[in-house]
């Protein structure tokens, strides 16, 4: 009876250390804001936060974020050991207080280095809260690029105050799908599109590009001469930015501007639109795709006849006054000598720094300085257009290897056991 008992605690024993990691930890450290906000910490100087009993959906606290500024920001925290053979599902609670933010999501910075130092290479944001009393989950699946060894999760407001709790970041399994059998003997046909391509662009899938950023605005030209914005394509492949748009602050009165550009790789791109749509004061600037979601902005407080906003840091998402250099690399902030052109980070919106203290070295080596530049461009007529974003497929294998390899060892043990026993029984 002695070495049943033992061999069944055996058994278990086993079953314990080789299936632990079927239950997958969150890599979140404070999830819950029990500990109050140790291991988070806040990414803009206007922003107030503080853990609260006020409100909460587990435990017996949550995090208060309260974000004034029409642009996203909030707290963060730190991920390492991130693998881009896994993926990964991020979730989190929030509770939205009246009158209602504009924006509350959380936002996925990935990083090349293994503790989020760096310049990020990518971003990825959670469906936006609705506007509801109460609490509701928002969430994202993704599987990171080849590269990545770290991240950072971002809990943002915009213009208003919501409560977070129960965030995770965990490795997530995709489920397995049970083949269903079949007798026909035809071939699979492949779907048919629902909506035709688009004109001049026939058979091309329209695709929101990561890494495409502001780099200059000229918001007060001289007279009789046009605003005109600058973007920077800082992937290593060229891109067809078809029916994107450029516009102010959301929902100011201005319309979204069309156009469509193609961009060499680490090239800029100039777009001019037809009439102006920015305010010589305080406005923000915005680059859409084609479905008008954001990909960057940033604001400015003021401006100079014939002076243009430019990017001084993308590591530290600063803008400056400078003088114009329409496709090529940015000048000097008016009043130094130097200016940063660092590695490009950030789909963010941005802020502004009227005086920089402390001039910085280039850090860009342009591949290619090719300019495409629009005087006028024909708008595209607005309306619900088919888009499709390149994403990785889910890896599956691993999970799937994980399950085999664990059903493999169990019956080894088994039948070792039992082989055991009757040696023992023989003897």
């Amino acid at each position: 009876m002695s070495k049943k008992i033992y061999f069944v605690f055996l058994f278990f024993v086993f079953l314990f250390l080789f299936t632990k990691k079927i239950f997958a930890d969150n890599l979140i450290q404070n999830p819950g804001f029990e500990n109050e906000i140790q291991n988070w910490k806040s990414n803009n100087s206007t922003v107030l936060f503080s853990a609260t009993n006020e409100e909460f959906f587990e435990g017996s606290q949550s995090a208060k974020i309260f974000n004034p500024r029409t642009s996203s920001y909030g707290i963060e925290q730190t991920l390492t050991d991130i693998s881009s053979s896994l993926n990964y599902q991020m979730k989190a609670n929030v509770k939205i207080i009246p009158p209602y933010p504009e924006k509350t999501f959380f936002r996925v910075a990935w990083y090349k280095s293994t503790d989020g130092s760096g310049s990020q290479l990518s971003t990825d944001d959670s469906n936006y809260a609705t506007s509801s009393a109460d609490w509701q989950e928002i969430s994202l699946i993704k599987n990171p690029s080849e590269g990545i060894n770290s991240a950072k999760i971002r809990l943002l407001v915009a213009s208003g105050s919501a409560y977070f709790d129960n965030v995770s970041f965990i490795e997530y399994f995709y489920p397995s799908a049970t083949p269903i059998p079949t007798n026909t003997p035809f071939p699979t046909l492949t779907p048919t599109p629902l909506l035709p391509p688009m004109a001049g662009f026939e058979g091309q899938a329209l695709i929101s590009y990561d890494n495409i950023f502001l780099s200059e605005v000229m918001a007060n030209p001289d007279t009789n001469q046009k605003e005109w914005v600058e973007i920077y394509n800082n992937n290593d492949f060229s891109v067809d930015l078809t029916d994107w748009y450029i516009d102010d602050l959301e929902n100011s009165g201005s319309s979204p501007k069309s156009f469509s550009l193609t961009l060499a790789a680490k090239s800029y791109g100039v777009i001019q639109p037809s009439s102006s749509i920015f305010n010589n004061d305080t406005d923000t600037v915005r680059l859409l795709d084609f479905n008008k979601q954001e990909k960057n902005s940033f604001e400015y407080a003021d401006s100079e006849k014939n002076k243009t906003w430019g990017r001084i840091s993308f590591d530290s998402d600063d803008f400056c006054l400078q003088e114009p250099s329409l496709g090529t690399m940015n000048n000097p902030c008016i009043g130094e000598s130097t200016v940063d052109q660092p590695s490009i980070t950030s789909s963010a919106p941005t802020t502004i720094k009227n005086a920089i203290n402390n001039p910085v070295q280039k850090k860009v080596s342009l591949i290619n300085q090719n300019v495409s530049y629009g005087q006028n461009y024909n708008y595209i007529p607005s309306g619900q257009v088919l888009g499709t974003e390149t994403k990785k497929q889910s890896n599956n294998f691993s999970s799937t290897v994980n399950s085999l390899s664990l059903s493999s060892f169990l019956y080894s043990l088994l039948t070792i056991a039992s082989v055991f026993l009757k040696i023992k029984k023989w003897i």
